[in-house]
């Protein structure tokens, strides 16, 4: 596990646990976010996602850099903020090792990137979604005479299924 000095700006966002883009600056200690193993478990060819916890968060001054992404994304982060990344000199079948944010450039020309991050949509039809797919809904689709027809409805249990 990683010390707990290594940061990215407040406006960073990362992915929590309930699927949500957070600014870094806005979580608290406790929070759990999506995170993978620092190296490759015995056993495995490749790391594993994990749920991790934030042990400790605090505001910092340290000197930062810039990393600019392939797609123009950039993220401010500490200058020792570990990347994991495809190095220069590694060989074939070796794993991934972290590098430090300021070797990036002399180190490793591909950093590797989990998942792009979002703005949460709040508009009434993407509640309408959520609610179907996450309380009790179910949305399926029948073809006749090659129409497309829709429906939605409550899923239902059948009247002898018993709980407990």
């Amino acid at each position: 596990m990683f010390p707990p000095f290594y940061c990215l700006s407040s406006e960073h966002r990362l992915l929590t646990a309930d699927l949500r883009c957070v600014p870094c600056g806005e979580l608290r200690a406790g929070d759990r976010l999506l995170a993978f193993d620092e190296e490759t478990p015995e056993g495995y060819t490749h790391r594993r996602l994990r749920w991790s916890e934030i042990v400790r968060s605090e505001p910092a001054s340290k000197e930062c850099v810039r990393v600019v992404l392939e797609d123009d994304t950039d993220i401010v982060c500490t200058e020792d903020h570990p990347w994991l990344a495809d190095r220069f000199d590694r060989p074939s079948g070796v794993p991934r090792k972290c590098v430090r944010a300021d070797r990036l450039l002399e180190k490793a020309p591909y950093v590797i990137r989990l998942t792009n991050t979002w703005e949460p949509v709040r508009t009434y039809e993407s509640g309408w979604v959520a609610g179907m797919f996450d309380g009790e809904g179910s949305v399926y689709w029948t073809s006749r005479r090659r129409r497309q027809a829709s429906r939605s409805g409550p899923a239902r249990l059948p009247t002898s299924s018993r709980c407990g």
